[in-house]
């Protein structure tokens, strides 16, 4: 099938990228009529899905970031500039040659569901909604339906669930057989790709599955168009995928496929692996240009685009940065320092550049947030499980001040009684998921004991002796006179 060279080359200006959003970038998306992806010298690639027309865009492309129902491609092109593209190949424009966080949030619409630490939940007329019981892994939304693998007890299933009408219950499409980090979804196909390369292509139709061999061992991003599946790798330091090129695909299910057996739940891994085709949204990546020595140092109490990106890479991960506001706060510190404890560093002020070259790596280590911790380590991680324990009324002992001593095990130790664990005074794992989870039982306080009053004894009553009468009787005296007689 012909390519039509329909578009001149479209100049780039080098300039600070600016982007936001929590997902992977997009090498593709689909709306009803049109296909858009990244395929050969990471050139923009437009396939009309009725008449299987494809046309092409003559510019290397970074990113795509969204398509519309209308008929317009947003996307970065080298050097970030914003681009409008019609899928009809009427014509493009820049939107922007230096694009703000705005404009790119403008034009990069936010996806229907969220996954962190293994929770899945919807979005959906204003109602979120938990979607899963046990360990979701990965998800994807493809038009109105979100597609998802959640680890049960019978090992990895594929599910789905409808967007707009999540109410009428979640469809089991079947075994994944391997363990997926991330789903993409296109027509009738769904492919999952574990961590270690291997993928798996389902035809959700009849449940088929069949494994995908490439020729592109460094292949970790993949997507599916007609009978091919379109290979990527991803730039280490931008985030933004890389065409490798294509292989084929075809549904014949072999005999040996044997479903994953069930296994204890991974590391959770908060970072939302999805692929949105409807509206997607481009990867948080270093806006500065890296320098011979690394990126430029950003410490606490500054602000700007610096802090943005490291905000965002640090969402992008799982660290509990809160919202990227641009300014290196209390909150930001916070994330900072946790994933300083989490890379090996020692914990600062300051994110130095070599630590922000191991933070923008492909082996930046995301949040975990059940790490066991125990007397005699400190931190922000020992911080957070301090307040955790003083919101649930089990460290009483004054402030949080990160050092895990004989307060806090005391305090854990409460905390397992009261959970029903074994009371090692050890924050290990399976008290810290029931600690951070919504049904943490809070600590029951002994009611103090009221101090008796004592018993009061009524003063006797004092009756009065009668004094001695100083008037003088009226009685004739009876006592014998003292008077001396007169009788002879």
């Amino acid at each position: 099938m012909g390519k039509a060279k329909w578009m001149a080359c479209l100049l780039a200006v080098v300039l600070v990228l600016l982007s936001a959003g929590t997902a992977l970038a997009a090498p593709m998306v689909s709306t009803a009529q049109y296909t858009a992806y990244l395929g050969e010298n990471n050139h923009l690639f437009i396939e009309n899905n009725v008449t299987k027309e494809i046309k092409s865009l003559q510019t290397t492309i970074d990113d795509i970031l969204s398509i519309s129902e209308e008929g317009s491609l947003y996307c970065l092109a080298k050097g970030g500039v914003l681009y409008q593209v019609k899928m009809d190949g009427s014509g493009s424009s820049v939107v922007s040659r230096q694009p703000t966080k705005e404009e790119i949030e403008k034009y990069s619409q936010p996806s229907a569901f969220t996954l962190t630490n293994g929770a899945l939940s919807l979005v959906s007329g204003g109602t979120s909604y938990q979607i899963t019981t046990g360990f979701a892994m990965a998800a994807v939304q493809y038009g109105g339906t979100l597609y998802y693998c959640e680890l049960t007890a019978t090992g990895a299933v594929l599910k789905s669930i409808s967007i707009g009408a999540p109410t009428q219950g979640v469809t089991v499409i079947g075994p994944a057989f391997i363990t997926p980090v991330s789903l993409f979804a296109s027509g009738n196909a769904l492919l999952a790709v574990a961590q270690d390369g291997l993928a798996m292509a389902y035809q959700l139709s009849d449940g088929s599955a069949v494994r995908v061999t490439t020729s592109f061992p460094n292949a970790t991003r993949m997507a599916l168009i007609n009978d091919s599946v379109l290979c990527y790798s991803v730039d280490a330091t931008t985030g933004f995928p890389v065409y490798l090129g294509k292989a084929p695909l075809q549904f014949t299910p072999p005999a040996t496929l044997v479903p994953v057996a069930p296994s204890a739940p991974p590391t959770p891994t908060p970072t939302v692996y999805y692929e949105p085709t409807a509206t997607p949204r481009p990867t948080v990546r270093p806006t500065s240009a890296p320098v011979s020595s690394g990126y430029a140092a950003v410490k606490y109490g500054q602000s700007g685009t610096r802090v943005y990106n490291m905000q965002k890479r640090l969402q992008h991960l799982g660290y509990p940065v809160g919202s990227a506001d641009s300014d290196f706060g209390d909150a930001t510190l916070r994330a900072l320092k946790l994933f300083q404890e989490q890379a090996g560093y020692r914990e600062s002020t300051t994110a130095s550049s070599a630590l922000l070259e191991v933070l923008y790596g492909s082996r930046a280590p995301e949040f975990d947030l059940f790490k066991s911790r125990r007397q005699g380590n400190s931190g922000e991680r020992v911080r957070m499980l301090q307040e955790r324990l003083w919101a649930l009324a089990y460290y009483q002992v004054g402030a949080a001040d990160g050092s895990y001593g004989v307060n806090t095990t005391k305090a854990v130790k409460r905390f397992q009684e009261m959970a029903g664990l074994q009371q090692t005074g050890v924050a290990d794992r399976d008290t810290m998921r029931i600690l951070y989870s919504d049904s943490a039982p809070v600590n029951v306080l002994p009611s103090p004991t009221p101090t008796p009053m004592p018993t009061i004894t009524p003063m006797p009553t004092i009756t009065p002796s009668p004094s001695p009468s100083t008037e003088p009787s009226t009685e004739p005296s009876t006592e014998p006179s003292t008077e001396p007689s007169t009788e002879p």
